[in-house]
């Protein structure tokens, strides 16, 4: 059969690898008229198939990227984030950038040209609340990687909502708030939490009053008239110009403060909060190693909220830390107190064969040991973010543990004398003062 059929003076022209059983729906007839105006010939028409114009791509548009395509981009960027994770020693910050471009990437890869719905659709309302979602997200991801950057250093960042909670007066390593002079019988050191302050972490503010417990209220209750009360600081800010030492060196500095102030054989009681009890427990297992001159003299330790264990709310103050990391934020302290962390759980070990095991093997004097956990959860603004430090993280198997009807940032501030809780701290107060005449030999320290 002849290749070419005629139509009176047109042609109509088979592909040659084409036979006549093709089926007639994949015919097209696509009148392509040839120029022959300078020949004078008639116009010739081509007949292609929709087969031919996919195969050689008639439409003239630009082939689109295969589903696999995509796949294999996206593997590679996953195979390279985590070598660059798993090979260099890269900290919480850049950890935190690779993952949240990673993370945007996969959402504008995959998210993005999804369908809203599981089969098309020509909903106009669901179509548009697909958009708007998908729109929201994107945002809040540019935005997020907008505060990693360096921008924040000159704009405002996420860190910023929470700056009436991280004030930072000039520096004083420690601070008498009260003392009677040469007959002062007890030296009572009060230790704050991580990146707070002496001047607001034993104040209490609300109900126009300021109260500087340790102060105004501690001294002045029958017994503890002669008691020194001395608030030592730290430099564990987190937010901002982060001073470059790490842990053990905070603790180190904390202990030769104690030793120059109590140089006499005057007995010693700590108040620590939070993490300042975490710093505490290292400065004595450091004294231990060293003169052991505090630790002797130590009747009493009272721990106000500190996570002995870790806190899940160290992840959210990192990623709060990330949002200021080019103003010279730092995470490594709140890595510290994470969750689960083995650094913590080496800490209570050594801080246990310290200032526990001795009374129990050997019948020494052990200091009394008070713990106090928070009943409330912590709040920012409108927003309940759960309690700061777990029960499961705080509780100490070897302490009378009790618990206060605060929350964590208000566990450590008494308003007045009448205050439920201030009387329940005082009674564990005054078993650390007389703790000293007594040799306690069983698990729990009770007065």
């Amino acid at each position: 059969m002849d290749r070419g059929v005629s139509l009176s003076s047109n042609r109509i022209s088979l592909a040659p690898e084409r036979t006549l059983d093709t089926k007639l729906e994949d015919v097209v007839l696509t009148l392509q008229p040839t120029d022959h105006r300078s020949s004078g010939a008639s116009p010739v028409y081509t007949n292609h198939t929709v087969a031919d114009k996919k195969a050689n791509n008639t439409t003239g548009g630009p082939t689109p990227p295969s589903p696999s395509h995509y796949g294999h981009s996206i593997f590679t960027t996953v195979v390279v984030i985590a070598f660059i994770a798993a090979n260099f020693d890269i900290n919480f910050y850049w950890r935190t950038v690779l993952i949240s471009l990673l993370t945007t990437l996969l959402y504008c890869t995959y998210v993005i040209p999804m369908q809203w719905s599981w089969r098309p659709t020509r909903n106009f309302l669901i179509s548009s609340i697909g958009v708007l979602i998908k729109g929201v997200g994107l945002f809040l991801l540019l935005t997020w990687l907008l505060f990693l950057s360096p921008v924040h250093t000159t704009s405002y960042t996420l860190i910023d909502e929470w700056t009436e909670y991280l004030d930072h007066p000039p520096y004083e390593p420690s601070k008498t708030v009260y003392g009677p002079g040469e007959t002062s019988k007890v030296d009572v050191f009060a230790i704050h939490g991580l990146g707070s302050n002496p001047s607001s972490a034993w104040r209490h503010h609300g109900n126009e009053t300021d109260v500087h417990w340790l102060e105004d209220i501690l001294p002045k209750q029958a017994g503890l008239e002669q008691i020194r009360v001395t608030t030592l600081n730290h430099q564990t800010r987190w937010d901002s110009h982060v001073p470059d030492i790490g842990f053990s060196a905070h603790a180190q500095k904390m202990l030769n403060e104690i030793k120059r102030i109590n140089q006499r054989k005057r007995p010693i009681v700590f108040i620590a909060h939070s993490f300042g009890g975490l710093l505490l427990k290292q400065a004595l297992v450091l004294d231990n190693k060293q003169s052991k001159q505090v630790i002797e003299k130590t009747r009493g330790i009272l721990f106000l909220a500190v996570p002995h264990y870790g806190t899940r709310a160290t992840f959210l103050a990192s990623l709060l830390s990330c949002t200021a990391y080019w103003r010279g934020s730092s995470t490594a302290l709140l890595e510290y107190m994470s969750e689960g962390s083995p650094a913590l759980k080496t800490l209570d070990d050594d801080f246990y064969d310290v200032c526990v095991r001795p009374g129990q093997t050997r019948g020494m004097h052990v200091p009394y040991i008070g713990n106090f956990l928070e009943m409330r959860p912590e709040r920012v603004r409108m927003w309940s973010l759960g309690p700061t430090v777990n029960p499961e993280s705080g509780k100490l198997q070897y302490a009378t543990n009790e618990y206060l009807d605060a929350d964590h940032r208000g566990i450590n501030k008494f308003p007045s004398s009448a205050d439920p809780n201030f009387r329940t701290f005082l009674t564990h107060f005054n078993c650390a003062i007389s703790h000293g005449t007594n040799r306690m030999k069983t698990e729990k320290y009770l007065c």
